[in-house]
């Protein structure tokens, strides 16, 4: 039995032959038109001869080029079709004269004349042809060249970005574990039972974060589940200091989201709120509008520094939220921290609005 490899190099060879007795075909039926008198049996027998003889030919012609092709020079290989084109042309008025005798069925000594004065007639005509057909070739070498040298520069371009974005992700999940090890280590003796329940969602945390780490995007839903045990984390920690308030618009749950996205967000706005006597209040939101997802982290602390910048003044949470978007989402996405007219900060960021996959309709 053939081999799977086998049939689809005898179809694309079966394609590639039907394709060029077609294009054949139809140069030699243009080519027998003459003038009012149209087509008849002698124009077609004098030119599809012609055109099928090329065609017959253009697979050794292209198999001489890819010899040539190993010069690595645009001119020299052009030079060196010179003598090819001279032995080609050669070969077509050869296997020409050829058809011709098969075809009229004439002794061969009547067309010694015919066929030397056919030759020198029609050689410049068909050394002409012989070049078409290799232009034809260079110009379709030459974009299939160019096609994968983009294709292998957008994958080379993706894998960076991937790496990149990997090396992003690591970069923020140690960040984040050193923190919570040192809130835990504050309460093991002064508080062993919440240290144990802060271990407790801490272990559920870095399983749900292992889960997802072969992946960049999750749901929003999935999301707002890791981020919901770094709350309870933190509830532990500030008790009724803490207040968090989620304002999720349910069809937004199926959104999908940069994993960790929230948690450096929701963090910087603790440890802002965190220097202030009065009770902490942060609202997380998530809405949709005109195609978008908008994502909202607020808090009701101090505000921004004199001279603030996101661009410069960013620490590890925030600039490593910030490099993961432009990567996730360029020119498609904005993220910006602004200060609330009653005080506190927003932290907003909005994205396309695509639904994850896998995530059925609730």
């Amino acid at each position: 039995m053939m081999s799977l490899e086998s049939t689809s190099r005898l179809r694309e060879f079966g394609l590639k032959f039907i394709l060029c007795f077609c294009l054949c075909t139809a140069v030699g039926l243009f080519f027998s038109v003459r003038g009012t008198q149209g087509i008849s049996v002698d124009s077609l027998g004098s030119s599809l001869p012609r055109w099928y003889i090329w065609g017959l030919l253009s697979p050794f012609i292209i198999w001489t080029d890819q010899l040539f092709a190993r010069t690595r020079s645009l001119t020299r290989r052009l030079l060196l079709h010179l003598p090819a084109s001279f032995f080609w042309t050669a070969i077509f008025a050869f296997l020409l004269f050829l058809v011709d005798i098969i075809r009229t069925g004439q002794p061969l000594t009547l067309f010694a004349n015919k066929v030397r004065a056919d030759f020198m007639g029609t050689f410049q005509w068909s050394i002409q042809v012989y070049w078409l057909i290799i232009g034809g070739w260079l110009a379709w070498d030459y974009y299939r060249e160019s096609r994968d040298r983009q294709l292998k520069a957008s994958q080379l371009e993706r894998l960076l970005a991937e790496s990149q974005l990997q090396t992003l992700q690591t970069q923020l999940q140690p960040h984040f574990l050193f923190n919570a090890l040192n809130t835990i280590s504050a309460f093991v003796e002064r508080d062993p039972g919440g240290a144990r329940q802060m271990i407790e969602h801490l272990g559920d945390l870095l399983r749900l974060s292992l889960a997802h780490s072969t992946r960049q995007e999750t749901s929003l839903e999935e999301e707002l589940a890791v981020l919901d045990h770094f709350l309870a984390i933190q509830r532990v920690r500030f008790e009724d200091r803490l207040t968090v308030v989620m304002a999720i618009e349910p069809e937004t749950l199926r959104a999908t989201v940069p994993g960790f996205i929230l948690q450096p967000l929701v963090e910087n706005a603790i440890r802002h709120g965190a220097a202030q006597q009065r009770p902490n209040r942060i609202t997380v939101s998530a809405a949709r509008a005109n195609g978008s997802l908008h994502l909202c982290v607020i808090d009701n602390g101090p505000g921004l520094p004199s001279g603030w910048r996101l661009s410069e003044s960013a620490g590890i949470g925030l600039s490593n939220t910030q490099q993961r978007l432009a990567h996730l989402y360029p020119a498609t996405h904005q993220f910006n921290l602004r200060e609330t007219p009653d005080g506190g900060v927003t932290a907003e960021i909005v994205l396309p609005y695509r639904e994850a996959l896998g995530v059925e309709n609730s």
